[in-house]
This record gives structure tokens, C-alpha cells and sequence, in this order.
């Protein structure tokens, strides 16, 4: 282990608790002291603020808006509505805060309230936010400097069990941007996704692939096209009805071998609530929050050791994708018996949910010490695409 890189990283996360801290407090003064608070962006961060600044300040006038037209005049979380941004003009300069509560779209709404007149209302001020990203991810740092600070032997661990310095720069360099505006991008690319070398050296004749979060069958598709078509059998999961129809329509994965399954994975057999895809978010779908109501479909998620014990899956998985939006720490819980028993190559992302980047390397580690885990970006954004190998 380099331990250079993790006095570095341990370094980076308590600079950037302390900063964020003070950060934290200085915008919860500000907010103290308006009467409206307007949310700009009413998905799935701006939600998540919502609960927090609802709970924090329960008497002021709290309220979303969207350009989105479908969501305004929609209850969004018991209580707060959606309205159109150029309703933010009944209120005062003085009396409003505005805040950027997405994480996509971020120049599109800065240029959306600056036409309003409104710049000077934003919190942070754009003074205190050169890299205008905002509110909702000022508060996503802020809780993960937080959350690694509290787990810093965990994160040690974790490191201990990387396989090569590339894995620790990767590491280390996901661990900065997750806690500070720093190294938003990098130059650790590692293409193709799910199929570095290091797994590519291992493809068989006869492997058998699970596609868990199989999207419209991208990675199927490069996983046949990788094996040459020389492969056992694929099987491809995915839980949202609308992309599993079109995963079910893509001509390219019409092969006997090739079987399609609508429900995700997980630890246990159950259902769950979900929003369905929105075009530009780049993920499948998004688990209810608490008390929201945003969540607009149910879908079913199965154990997968349960899945073979039922013969739903004649044979075992010999390698395994999953990219499920932070999910996949319980679906490798509902798959540890195959894992232990057949030792599969694994790619998980571990990007989805900051606690994945220890927990996820940890509980493989504990499944099957014998394995080698390389941790490879496939992203130039260091926030996303982060992928842990395990074979």
C-alpha cells in the first residue's frame, strides 16, 4: 500500500470537513434570514434538500420550481408545491434565497435565474461557488466529508486491499471530488467500461454473464461482442417497464443464449417504488425518499441465489456487471452463495452511494479473500463510472 496516497486522502477529508462545516453554517445563517426559500429543481436532489431545510425551518415559505412545465403546480413532498421560476419575482430581493437544488442542468439554471434578475439571491453566492455547482452539491460534499471522516479506518482497509497503484490513484482522486471542488475531472480513463484488460485476459469459451442493470443491453452487447459471440449464456435484469421494453426490442440481443428478465436484483424478494428514467439523468431510476412523492411506478426485485435455487437460472454467473444506483451492495448480498461457492468475476460500481467505495471492497474481501480487487474509472468525470473488479 502506498501510504504516501492514504496520509494524502485522510489529509483531503478533514480539510474538507472543517471547510464544509463552516460553509454549512454560514449558508444555514443566510437562510435563517429570509422569508422564502425557492428550490430550483424539483428531481431527486432538490427533494432531498427539501426534507432537510423543511425539517430546519419549518415556518418559512419553502417551495420548488422547475422549468420542467409537467411538475409545476405538483405537491413534490407533503406540503411543498412546484411553481414556474418567474414566480420567484413576488418575492423581494431581500426576502428570498435561491437554490440550486440539482445536479444536472446546473448552466442552464444559472442562466434561468440571472434573466430573472435574481443572481444575488442564490445561496452560496456565486462568489462562494466558483465552480457553480450549487446547493444541493455543496450539501453532497459536505455530508461525504463528513461520512469518510467518521469511517477513516474502514477507508484504510479498503485501500490496503487495492491490488495496484493505479486502484490507489483512482482511490484516491474519486475521495477529492467527492469532498471538495477539487479534481472534478481526471485523467485515469480506463476504456471500455466493464472490460479492462485485466478482465478481457479471462473471458472463456463458456462464461456465463449477468447483466445486472442491463439498461437497453449496451454491456450485453459489448460482453457478446468482447467473447467473440463464443459464450454460454447471458442473463440480462432490468427493472423499469419502459427501458425493459426497449431492452426487450433491441434486435441485436435475439439469441437463444440470451435471456431477459423484468425485475432488478437485490438482497430478498420484494417490491419497491420508483421514479422511471428521466432523459438526461443518466441513471434507471431513482428509490423513493422518505415521505415524497415523486415516485410514480413499483417494481419487483429478486435475490439471485434464490433465483438459481428456484432453477429460474440454469446456470451460474462466471462474471458479473452491476451497475443498479446504489443497489448493489444488496444485490451482492443476495448473491453470496454463489459468489462464495463459485468465485465469479465481479464489476460493481461503486459510485453511486459514497459508504460503497469501503463497504463494497470489504464484504467481497470477506466473501472470498482470494481475490484480486482493482478499482478503475471509466469516466472523465470522477464522480461518476467508477468501477471495483474483483476475479
Amino acid at each position: 500500500m502506498n501510504r504516501g496516497i492514504v496520509e494524502e486522502i485522510e489529509g483531503i477529508i478533514l480539510r474538507s470537513e472543517r471547510d464544509n462545516e463552516d460553509k454549512y453554517e454560514r449558508y444555514m445563517s443566510v437562510l435563517a434570514g429570509k422569508r422564502a426559500l425557492a428550490l430550483f429543481g424539483a428531481g431527486r436532489e432538490g427533494v432531498k434538500v427539501a426534507e432537510r431545510l423543511a425539517k430546519a425551518f419549518p415556518d418559512k415559505v419553502l417551495f420548488f420550481v422547475d422549468n420542467d412545465a409537467g411538475k409545476q403546480g405538483r405537491e413534490i413532498v407533503p406540503g411543498i408545491y412546484c411553481r414556474s421560476p418567474k414566480d420567484m419575482r413576488e418575492y423581494a430581493a431581500d426576502e428570498l434565497a435561491v437554490l440550486n437544488t440539482t445536479l444536472f442542468y446546473v448552466a442552464e439554471i444559472q442562466a434561468c435565474i440571472a434573466d430573472l434578475g435574481l443572481s444575488g439571491c442564490l445561496v452560496p453566492s456565486l462568489q462562494e461557488d466558483p465552480c457553480r455547482r450549487g446547493f444541493a452539491s455543496f450539501l453532497y460534499r459536505a455530508g461525504n466529508a463528513r461520512l469518510y471522516a467518521s469511517h477513516l479506518p474502514e477507508l484504510r482497509e479498503a485501500a490496503n486491499l487495492l491490488a495496484d497503484d493505479e486502484s490507489l490513484s483512482v482511490f484516491a482522486s474519486v475521495i477529492r471530488c467527492h469532498v471538495s471542488d477539487e479534481n472534478l475531472t481526471g485523467d485515469l480513463l480506463s476504456l471500455p467500461q466493464y472490460f479492462p484488460k485485466e478482465i478481457r485476459e479471462l473471458l472463456g469459451r463458456d462464461e456465463v454473464f449477468y447483466d445486472c442493470g442491463a439498461y437497453i443491453g449496451d454491456t450485453t452487447e459489448a460482453f457478446v461482442e468482447q467473447t467473440k459471440e463464443n459464450f454460454r449464456a447471458v442473463y440480462a435484469f432490468e427493472m423499469d417497464p419502459s427501458i425493459f421494453k426497449q431492452l426487450e426490442s433491441n434486435r441485436r440481443l435475439k439469441d437463444g443464449r440470451i435471456s431477459l428478465f423484468p425485475f432488478g436484483v437485490s438482497d430478498c424478494n420484494r417490491s419497491v417504488d420508483f421514479t422511471p428514467m428521466v432523459e438526461g439523468e443518466g441513471s434507471s431510476y431513482a428509490i423513493r425518499f422518505s415521505g415524497n412523492l415523486i415516485a410514480s411506478a413499483e417494481a419487483q426485485l429478486r435475490s439471485l441465489d434464490a433465483l438459481r435455487e428456484e432453477g429460474v437460472l440454469a446456470e451460474p454467473a462466471t462474471f458479473v456487471k452491476m451497475d443498479i444506483e446504489g443497489a448493489e451492495m444488496d444485490a451482492l448480498q443476495g448473491m453470496q452463495r454463489m459468489i462464495t461457492q463459485y468465485k465469479p468475476k465481479l464489476a460493481v460500481c461503486v459510485y453511486h452511494k459514497p459508504e460503497d467505495l469501503w463497504e463494497i471492497p470489504l464484504y467481497i474481501h470477506k466473501l472470498v479473500p482470494g481475490y484480486r480487487l482493482i478499482l478503475r474509472q471509466h469516466s472523465p468525470l470522477m464522480d461518476n463510472d467508477t468501477v471495483l473488479y474483483a476475479f
